[in-house]
């Protein structure tokens, strides 16, 4: 088991997230490091070490150090593949926009909710109003 050393601050001015992160590394199961204190005032920070056979990953607030050798250890890069970034757009269906690829039919529209069920189907094919029959009007006008 290799030991570790980990340097943790925290992102906000009330130290919510830096008692995150001490809970989440204490988890693991790390410790305060001896002889030192927590700083409990912005910038909050605090020094723990850990013994493991994989180091935990480091981010932007939590600094992993091998504490036999004080090298920083860094998160492993993963490449990332070409068909992740594509600049060509892929058409998508709504499922709410349609019933399983069918124009919904009057009488469904009628039945929906307007509040929730029938304004979803609307604004998901770029139909907005307040009033139920012309927004079903707009809807079926689109479908023909």
């Amino acid at each position: 088991m290799t030991k570790y050393k980990l340097h943790i601050t925290g992102s906000d001015s009330i130290g919510l997230n830096f008692v995150e992160n001490i809970v989440a590394m204490a988890n693991l199961g790390a410790v305060i490091q001896e002889g030192t204190y927590p700083t409990m005032r912005f910038p909050h920070g605090v020094t723990m070490t850990l013994e493991s056979e994989t180091p935990p990953t480091p981010s932007a607030v939590i600094r992993v150090f091998n504490a036999e050798t004080n090298r920083e250890v860094f998160a492993a890069f993963v490449e990332p593949t070409a068909a992740e970034f594509s600049m060509e757009s892929e058409e998508t269906t709504n499922d709410k926009s349609t019933n399983g690829g069918t124009p919904w039919t009057k009488e469904q529209l009628l039945a929906m909710d307007f509040q929730t069920e029938l304004r979803a189907v609307c604004d998901a094919v770029g139909i907005t109003g307040r009033s139920k029959d012309k927004m079903i009007k707009e809807y079926l006008a689109k479908f023909e």
